[in-house]
């Protein structure tokens, strides 16, 4: 909506900011230990950016490209998927084998929703028309789980090729897409 990119520099602690316009970087905000995935609420202009070094996810106010709140307490968070229609941040905890759920008006945890055991938890989509949040699970598991926003629960887990790498959907026929690592 803002035509800006947010970069995460995970070795300088920091997350760049892009005018895409111009391509050009026009501030870099400095104080986020490790950040590793961000995700962008259009409807909130919020950037959420999770932080491996620290537990943490950040909120970034996209008008002032300032961090304005710390959410911690979040195991080992890795990538970060926003359900605009909801406000509903999904954030994967690689280490412990679940998504931790963010209300995005309160920048408060809500749930945290357990996975296959052992399942290393990675990418995520959002479906914002059906409520529905996919997320990839890496080896040994190999598959995808399908969780319903509206009652935070696992409904489906789908099995794909090895080491399932990314994920996207089209929103218009509802067709996940996942990359597999081998």
């Amino acid at each position: 909506t803002t035509n800006t990119i947010y970069v995460a520099n995970f070795e300088s602690n920091s997350v760049s900011v892009i005018n895409r316009a111009t391509n050009t970087v026009i501030t870099t905000i400095s104080g986020i230990p490790g950040p590793y995935g961000i995700s962008v609420n259009p409807s909130t202009n919020k950037i959420y950016v999770s932080s491996v070094n620290s537990n943490s996810v950040s909120v970034i106010n996209g008008a002032t490209n300032t961090v304005t709140s710390t959410i911690s307490g979040i195991n080992s968070p890795s990538k970060i998927a926003v359900n605009p229609t909801t406000n509903t941040i999904y954030v994967s905890n690689q280490n412990s084998a679940s998504v931790t759920i963010i209300n995005g008006a309160t920048n408060t945890i809500t749930a945290i929703i357990p996975l296959l055991v052992g399942s290393i938890p990675s990418f995520i989509a959002v479906n914002p028309t059906t409520n529905t949040i996919y997320v990839t699970n890496g080896n040994p598991a190999d598959s995808i789980s399908v969780i319903n926003g509206a009652t935070n629960t696992v409904t489906a887990t789908i099995p794909v090729g090895i080491q399932p790498n990314g994920i996207t959907l089209n929103l218009s026929t509802n067709t996940i897409y996942v990359t597999n690592l081998l």
